[in-house]
């Protein structure tokens, strides 16, 4: 099933804000790679401790 995602102008506008605002406080994205994909684990700014959110429990 295909779908179509429209947005307002407003949620545009808002949507590119917020892409401004990320962009300006040095974003990190975390991924990973596989054979047949790139996953995007997360998009990380600002003094968000991303280090702490991917650790992984042993």
């Amino acid at each position: 099933m295909t779908a179509t995602v429209v947005f307002t102008p407003e949620a545009e506008e808002q949507l590119v804000a917020l892409y401004r605002a990320i962009a300006a406080s040095s974003p990190a994205i975390a991924y990973g790679v596989m054979a047949d994909k790139i996953s995007i684990i997360g998009v990380f700014h600002g003094g968000q401790d991303y280090e702490a959110a991917l650790q992984t429990e042993e």
